[in-house]
C-alpha cells in the first residue's frame, strides 16, 4: 500500500504562509521535493540516471462510475468496477467501451492452466467463495455466472439443484453452474447466429440453433442407408441341366447364388486435422 510522509491537501497547499521566515521557507521547499518525489514514484523511474521521469508502470485507481469529461473530443482511460472485477475502460466523448476482452469471451490458449481472470472451459463448475465450485469458487466469477445462466438453458449449463428466480439468486445461494465443456470438440457458430438461420448445421445430435449443444462423434460406423448405392459381381452358382428340355429349349437350374463381399464392417475416423489447444474463457 502507497504511503506519504505528509498529506496533500488543501492546508498542505497553502505552507508556507507568508509570515515564515526565509529559513523555515527553504526547509518547506525540501519537504515539497520530498512530497512530489514519493509521488512520482509510485508509477515513475527515480533512479538518477536517464530514466527519470520515464514511466515504470500505469496505476489506475478503479473508480465506481464512469468520469465525466469536459467535451466530445477528449478521451479518458480507467478502470471501473464491474460486480466485483476491475475492468478497464476507455471513454470517448460519451461513448463507453469495454478495453479487454468481454465477459464470456473464449479464446485458444498454449498455457498449461488459465491465466489471472480466465478460467477453463472444461465442464468444471464455477460459483462464489463457499459454493464449492471446482473451476473456480469466488466473487469475481458473478458476471460470467449470469451470463452463462441467462444465455445457455440448464441442460447444456447445468445449476446445482436445479435453477431458482434468477441468476444472482442461484448465485448468493451457493449454488455453481457448469462451465461448457470443449475437452476433445471443435466449436462451431450458432447456425442462427445474429437472428437468421443459415441450415449448415441442422443434425439432431447436435442441433445448430441451441447455445451450448454438442454432440458428433470420434468416430462413425455406417449404416445402410449411409452406404454410397452400388452393385455386386455374381459369384459362381449356375448349374446347366443338359438333361431337362421343355418345349425344346434348354433349362439352367439356379442354385445358392452369392455376390463378392469385403469389409470389415468396422468403425471409420471422423476427425477432421487438427491442433490441440486449451480453451480459456473470460471472467
Amino acid at each position: 500500500m502507497t504511503s506519504f510522509t505528509r498529506t496533500w491537501n488543501g492546508s498542505y497547499e497553502a505552507d508556507p504562509a507568508d509570515s515564515e521566515d526565509a529559513k523555515l521557507g527553504a526547509q518547506r521547499i525540501r519537504q515539497g521535493r520530498v512530497d512530489v518525489r514519493e509521488r512520482l514514484d509510485v508509477d515513475h523511474s527515480w533512479a538518477g540516471d536517464t530514466h527519470d521521469g520515464k514511466h515504470d508502470k500505469v496505476t489506475l485507481r478503479v473508480l465506481g462510475a464512469d468520469p465525466t469529461l469536459d467535451d466530445a473530443n477528449e478521451m479518458a482511460l480507467y478502470a471501473k468496477l464491474f460486480v466485483g472485477v476491475a475492468r478497464l475502460y476507455t471513454k470517448i466523448g460519451a461513448t463507453v467501451t469495454l478495453f479487454d476482452f468481454p465477459t464470456g469471451a473464449q479464446a485458444d490458449y498454449w498455457g498449461t492452466s488459465a491465466p489471472t481472470g480466465w478460467v477453463m472451459a472444461a465442464g468444471r463448475t464455477l460459483g462464489d467463495a463457499t459454493s464449492g465450485a471446482t473451476e473456480r469458487a469466488n466473487a469475481d466469477t458473478q458476471t460470467l455466472y449470469e451470463l452463462l445462466w441467462n444465455s445457455i438453458a440448464d441442460a447444456e449449463c447445468p445449476v446445482s439443484s436445479g435453477r431458482g428466480a434468477s441468476a444472482t439468486a442461484d448465485f448468493g445461494a451457493h449454488k455453481t453452474i457448469t462451465l461448457p465443456d470443449c475437452r476433445g470438440r471443435t466449436v462451431a457458430g450458432k447456425d442462427n447466429m445474429g437472428g437468421t438461420t443459415a441450415s449448415r448445421l441442422t443434425a439432431t445430435t447436435v442441433l445448430g440453433t441451441t447455445l451450448g449443444k454438442a454432440g458428433g462423434a470420434e468416430t462413425q460406423t455406417l449404416s445402410i442407408a449411409q452406404m454410397p448405392s452400388h452393385t455386386h459381381n455374381i459369384g459362381t452358382g449356375i448349374t446347366d441341366l443338359d438333361q431337362t428340355r421343355i418345349g425344346g429349349g434348354r433349362v439352367a437350374l439356379i442354385q445358392n447364388i452369392l455376390t463378392e463381399s469385403t469389409g470389415g464392417g468396422g468403425a471409420h475416423e471422423n476427425v477432421q486435422p487438427t491442433i490441440i489447444a486449451n480453451k480459456i474463457i473470460k471472467l
